[in-house]
Order: C-alpha cells, then sequence, then structure tokens
C-alpha cells in the first residue's frame, strides 16, 4: 500500500506512477498494520531484497537503458563504452570523399552514444568493476552495493520467481488488500506496466530524443525492446508510414502494443525471449565472457546461479546465420 503524506494511498502497487516510485521521498510502500507497526519498532523487522542473474541483468540493462531511445543512458554508458572499447578508423585511412563522410557519420555515433553493441556494454561493465567505479546501481554487483552478507536480510527474493516471492513478501507485511487485489492479475498487470513504462518515458523525452536519432527510429526502438523483452511477437512488425510517425500519439502506441501482445502466443513469446539471450551472448566473445562471470563470481556463487551456461559457452555450434533480434540496421 502507498502512503504519502499521509494523503494519498493505493492498495495496488501497480497503480502507483512510475516517477513517484523512483524520484519522491519520504514515501512508505505499505501501511503497517497495529501488529506490523509494534514489531517495526522492538527490532523484529522483515528485511528483504530482490536479485537477479546476473546475466540477465546485464542484458536487461542493455535492453532497457540502450536499445530502447534513453539520451540520459546513451551518454552515461553509451558514449563512454564506445569510447573505451570501440575501434575505429582515422579519418587519414579514407582516400576519398564519400568513405570520409562516412567516417564522420561513425564518429557523431560515437559521440552520441546510442548504437553501442552489447559487447562493449557488458566489457565497459567488467572494467566498472574492476576499477570500483560504480556509476550506475542497474550495472553494478549486488554484493557491492547491498552488502547482504553483513545486514541482516530476512529473505532474498529472485526476478526469476517474482511473482510467488512479492507475494510472499507482500503476505509477510500483512498487506492483505493488495494481495486481493493482485491475486488474479498479477502477471497481466506486471506486462501492462511493462509496455506503459516502455512507452511514456522516451514520449515524455521526445525533444531530447529527436535531437540524437529520427522519432520513427525511436518508435522502432520501443518496439524492439518490447520484442526483446519477449513481450510482443518478433514477426509482428511496427510499419509506420511518415504521417503515422508524426501523428501518433502517446496512448495510441500504448494501445497497438496491447494489442500485438494480445495476439502473441505465451509460448512462443517465452522462446523468443530465450532466443534474444542465447544470441546476445553467444555473440560476447568467449574472453569477454569469462571476464564478467569472474567479475560477477560473487553473486553466482551467493545467490545460487550458474556461472558458465553451456547455452552461452560451448561454441561448437557457433551462430552462422546474420542477427535476428539486435538488428544493427535498427540500432544505427
Amino acid at each position: 500500500m502507498l502512503t504519502s503524506n499521509n494523503t494519498t494511498q493505493s492498495e495496488d502497487p501497480y497503480d502507483v506512477p512510475i516517477h513517484l516510485a523512483i524520484e519522491s521521498k519520504g514515501i512508505s510502500l505499505f501501511t503497517p498494520s497495529k501488529g506490523m507497526a509494534r514489531r517495526l519498532y522492538t527490532g523484529k523487522t522483515f528485511y528483504f531484497m530482490f536479485v537477479r542473474n546476473p546475466y540477465t541483468r546485464v542484458l536487461s540493462a542493455y535492453i532497457d537503458k540502450l536499445v530502447a531511445p534513453n539520451p540520459y543512458y546513451w551518454k552515461q554508458f553509451g558514449v563512454k563504452a564506445i569510447a573505451k572499447y570501440r575501434v575505429t578508423s582515422s579519418p587519414q585511412s579514407y582516400d576519398n570523399e564519400t568513405t570520409l563522410i562516412k567516417y564522420k557519420k561513425e564518429k557523431h555515433n560515437e559521440e552520441r552514444g546510442h548504437d553501442v553493441t552489447f559487447t562493449e556494454f557488458l566489457k565497459w561493465v567488467v572494467q566498472c568493476e574492476n576499477t570500483l567505479s560504480m556509476p550506475d546501481p542497474h550495472i553494478a554487483s549486488v554484493m557491492k552495493i547491498c552488502k547482504p552478507c553483513s545486514s541482516n536480510i530476512s529473505f532474498v527474493g529472485k526476478m526469476e520467481s517474482f511473482e510467488d516471492d512479492a507475494f510472499f513478501v507482500m503476505n509477510k507485511l500483512e498487506m492483505n488488500k493488495s494481495t486481493q487485489s493482485l491475486e488474479k492479475t498479477f502477471k497481466n498487470k506486471t506486462i501492462d506496466d511493462a509496455i506503459i513504462d516502455s512507452i511514456v518515458s522516451p514520449f515524455q523525452w521526445n525533444q531530447q530524443i529527436v535531437q540524437q536519432i529520427s522519432w520513427a527510429s525511436a518508435l522502432q526502438r520501443i518496439w524492439l525492446k518490447l520484442q526483446l523483452r519477449g513481450i510482443i511477437d518478433f514477426d509482428q512488425k511496427l510499419n509506420l508510414t511518415p504521417h503515422q510517425v508524426v501523428a501518433l500519439t502517446q496512448q495510441e502506441f500504448i494501445d497497438m502494443a496491447r494489442e500485438a501482445h494480445k495476439r502473441a502466443e505465451p509460448r512462443r513469446l517465452r522462446k523468443q525471449k530465450a532466443e534474444v539471450t542465447a544470441e546476445a551472448f553467444r555473440r560476447v566473445p568467449l574472453t569477454d565472457l569469462e571476464a564478467f562471470k569472474k567479475t560477477f563470481m560473487e553473486d553466482f556463487i551467493l545467490f545460487g546461479y550458474e556461472s558458465t551456461p553451456e547455452v552461452y559457452f560451448n561454441r561448437d555450434n557457433e551462430f552462422k546465420t546474420p542477427l535476428k533480434y539486435f538488428n544493427p540496421d535498427i540500432l544505427k
């Protein structure tokens, strides 16, 4: 239950606007019962945290912050990763005007950071961890930023079992009305929240985004993000005319995404999401993948995640086909 200055409250966590959940201060996520309140003040507090597989966590950060149109993270993550790890030619290596124009375009892209590859990003994450430079909690080791071993953590939930673990926490905190509200709607509301969050923010950042890429490209990136997250079938393409791109409203785009999700077959979406993850990591050089594994080994061990998944590390059958999901033509 959300309370803010004792004036507003909601029994459903999904009713909380994203900006309020992230930016506001002095907000309690639930109103404790009298019994719960007594325990809070007698030292019997229930401390909990949620964790995620380091592999899917870093991929999720890439999809959410860099594939999706996000000028802030293009600058914070993309520009820095490209500057550190991209090998580019010098202008002297171009022998005619056409290739020189190409060089200037590539250089311009580097300065914007929007076309950073997953490998470049993963290498940069490893560097940040190993140099004790942790610019953002989306990518830092849970062991380093949360220090669970030195905290009185009562329960560790996992994103892989989020629904069950979330209900366990809500029941533990005696959020009875919240659990009743979400009992039959949790999965649908989780998907709908992801759709809304993926679309609302870029529409709010429209002016900053179009300084970096076209709005048509931004809409394609939003659609691709929802596909990579297993919400929209990859075969459902976003085909918009130039007029539709200009005229499309935020709500119309949300409705389009909702309808696309409804048309998708759940089993196919799960398979697609697994293929996305496999393609992303199997394209990363083994040396870089080993470096990531070593860097986040404490997280793997402490939270019980497999550090060397065969689907990522077994390169006996290399991908021979072009990239299917991380299409560089969309991410230019």
